[in-house]
């Protein structure tokens, strides 16, 4: 496999951004290509069912550009990784996110927030306990935080309602000091969360993926190794009108490559 392939990266909108930004930060010499499916976004209210077709989809759309290897920077995706059809490896953010709890064995419990798929499909769970059985976590999958961030980031006090209804049912099931981002939206809004909650450390799990990424990329020689700062294809299903651009500045993409697709 040549090295100089670009690496995929797909969510349910932009919010995976957030993963592609961490990345970008680790391999400035590596070539990107991000497919945010926001004609279909959230993909955490959807059935399993739905949910498959569409990352098998889009798994399809990046293989048919010869991409290296696919993050799945999508928590709700990567909760089904094992029913989706890949050719090539795909990098499963969930995995990268019980990984980053491994040293915080001495809470016990770890809080987490997801879409509602995420926590339905016990993929958190599932992925800790084969990992370790001193760690839990107490769950909540919020329906509405990640729409609200990817489409009504101004609007403070709607944005500041849904983070409370996503972490206050964790809270009142147990006290916690840790709270695991599980919706690559929510490291988004992580100064507001923080703000909040003073008392609750957050875990975003882009900042161990790209680790993961990392060795792989060395075990397998396919760091690109070229003297230039590596290009990005950013490619977003839907209309433009659709898109935040207050979202975009946060996030310091672009908006003028966004690339939109049907």
């Amino acid at each position: 496999m040549n090295s100089d392939k670009a690496i995929g990266l797909i969510d349910s909108g932009i919010g995976g951004f957030t993963v592609l930004k961490e990345l970008q930060n680790y391999f400035p010499n590596e070539n990107f290509i991000y497919l945010g499916d926001s004609a279909n976004m959230p993909y955490g209210e959807r059935t399993n069912e739905e949910i498959i077709k569409l990352v098998n989809e889009d798994i399809k759309f990046l293989e048919d550009r010869d991409v290296k290897f696919i993050v799945l920077a999508c928590n709700t995706a990567s909760s089904l990784a094992d029913r989706l059809e890949s050719n090539v490896r795909l990098f499963n953010i969930i995995e990268a996110g019980c990984l980053s709890v491994l040293d915080l064995k001495e809470e016990n419990y770890i809080g987490l927030i997801a879409t509602r798929a995420t926590v339905h499909n016990r993929s958190y769970d599932n992925a800790l306990k084969e990992l370790t059985d001193e760690i839990e976590f107490i769950s909540y999958g919020t329906p509405t935080l990640a729409q609200v961030i990817n489409n009504q980031l101004d609007e403070i006090n709607l944005l500041k309602k849904n983070i409370k209804l996503a972490i206050e049912p964790i809270i009142e099931q147990h006290p916690i000091k840790h709270l695991l981002l599980g919706c690559t939206h929510y490291p988004i809004v992580s100064k507001t969360i923080k703000e909040m909650y003073t008392n609750i450390d957050l875990i975003n799990p882009a900042i161990m993926e790209a680790k993961l990424v990392e060795d792989y990329l060395i075990k397998n020689n396919l760091s690109n190794n070229s003297n230039e700062s590596g290009k990005t294809e950013i490619f977003i299903t839907g209309p433009e009108k659709k898109t935040n651009k207050r979202l975009l500045n946060e996030l310091e993409i672009n908006y003028n490559k966004l690339k939109y697709i049907q």
